[in-house]
């Protein structure tokens, strides 16, 4: 479960790995999974695989609770 707990809207991306296109010069992204977009206050259920990462961006804060 993701949680909104700053002051701002927010979006919480899942993805499986990130690389550095050096003839770019930008960062790349394998693959996506879950993408939340929250209301402050709002929550979600949200899937993490282990591995995994979430991409979040200033001036975001959220909460994560596991579901059992």
């Amino acid at each position: 479960m993701v949680k909104n707990i700053g002051s701002y809207p927010t979006q919480v991306t899942v993805y499986e790995a990130i690389f550095h296109n050096y003839e770019t010069g930008w960062d790349e992204y394998t693959q996506a999974g879950d993408i939340v977009l929250l209301k402050v206050g709002e929550s979600n259920e949200i899937n993490i695989p282990n591995g995994w990462f979430i991409e979040i961006h200033e001036p975001t804060h959220i909460e994560l609770t596991p579901i059992a």
